[in-house]
C-alpha cells in the first residue's frame, strides 16, 4: 500500500528513491534537516556511463548543500 506523508516524522526512517540528481540530492538534505532518517534506495543498471558523471554528480551535491545551507 502507497503512503503519501503529509508531515514529515522526524527521528524516523524514510525510504526515498534516489537517482542521484539535483532535485533527490536536496531532498534528501531537507529530510535530514527536519530531523528525519532518510533511507536512500538506487538501483545499479551497470550504467557505464556513471563513470563519467560521478564529477558531475558531486557538483549538484554540493549545489543543493549550499542552497539549503
Amino acid at each position: 500500500m502507497t503512503t503519501i506523508l503529509k508531515h514529515l516524522p522526524a527521528g524516523q526512517r524514510i525510504g526515498i528513491a534516489f537517482s542521484g540528481g539535483l532535485d533527490t540530492s536536496a531532498a534528501l538534505l531537507w529530510m535530514r534537516q527536519k530531523g528525519a532518517v532518510p533511507y536512500a534506495y538506487t538501483a545499479n543498471l551497470d550504467n557505464r556511463m556513471r563513470m563519467t558523471m560521478t564529477p558531475f554528480l558531486v557538483a549538484q551535491w554540493s549545489m543543493a548543500q549550499r542552497m539549503l545551507a
